[in-house]
């Protein structure tokens, strides 16, 4: 019996230390787990890269900022170096598996919305162009953001210049500071995505009208793929006195974001069209 129980005891106390073994001590300096976050943009690393941290304090992230879009993505699936987290706002879309350039599928890497009730959000027209042949949904229509006109206060403090309230105080501000040689107002024509942002945002109030609403109702259902004579006439009328009234030249067509925004920055031009992002900056 004797021999039994240290025959058990010896046996009990080379499992204790087998296991003492084989389990890290609470402060033992383990290696945290790491988690590579590939991020299209800087600014996600004040939201979630903060997230990500708070959340999960055990976790070692490492954020990579990339901005190489879907060939970008493509190659480093191919040769196995993805993210573990990639977020990004445009790399990849419905299109990119049937283009000749991708050798990968990205619905092999990306999630499916369509059993979800988010793709219930999004009207069906701009769903269809996010729809997959299966009717798998991986990316969804773009996310609003506020665009307006971002001012440079210290240009018109400067120039003892008050800030527009309306659009006649608007073009009392662009007429005075073209009397200093700074452009009261300019924005990136170079891309054809501007053009319509202009030519609805100085349109607000007649695309809320019976008339406005009725078309974009149409549009909005796939019913419509043109604007009509009259509304358009009015559009087009309301966007020429706008580009009449901030002395838009034909060269702005041939400027971009960087120039424009650069010259806004050193006070060359009082205000630009933004979107809130840029605001903060």
């Amino acid at each position: 019996m004797k021999r039994i129980i240290c025959v058990l005891l010896l046996t009990v106390l080379i499992v204790s230390m087998l296991l003492s073994c084989s389990i890290p001590l609470r402060n033992s300096g383990k290696e945290k787990q790491r988690i590579v976050v590939q991020l299209d943009q800087d600014y996600w690393l004040a939201s979630v890269g903060k997230m990500l941290k708070e959340h999960f304090p055990d976790v070692e992230f490492d954020f990579v900022i990339s901005r190489g879009g879907a060939q970008y993505l493509n190659d480093a699936a191919l040769n196995d170096d993805l993210a573990d987290i990639i977020i990004d706002a445009s790399s990849w879309t419905q299109t990119s598996s049937s283009d000749d350039d991708y050798d990968i599928n990205p619905r092999d890497y990306l999630y499916d919305f369509s059993c979800t009730d988010i793709t219930n959000m999004f009207y069906k027209v701009y769903l269809d162009g996010f729809t997959n042949e299966d009717g798998s949904v991986n990316w969804l229509p773009g996310a609003a953001s506020v665009e307006g006109i971002l001012a440079n206060t210290a240009v018109f403090e400067k120039y003892g210049i008050e800030l527009p309230h309306d659009y006649v105080t608007f073009v009392e501000a662009c007429n005075k500071f073209s009397e200093y040689g700074i452009r009261g107002f300019a924005t990136d024509y170079k891309y054809d995505y501007t053009d319509s942002y202009m030519l609805q945002a100085w349109s607000i109030p007649l695309l809320q009208s019976t008339e406005g609403r009725i078309w974009r109702y149409e549009a909005m259902d796939g019913n419509i793929d043109h604007i009509p004579d009259e509304l358009g006439v009015k559009l087009f009328s309301r966007i020429g006195q706008v580009l009449k009234d901030t002395d838009a030249q034909a060269d702005d067509t041939k400027r971009g974001y960087s120039s424009i925004f650069q010259d806004f920055v050193s006070g060359k031009i009082a205000m630009i069209r933004q979107s809130t992002n840029i605001a903060e900056y």
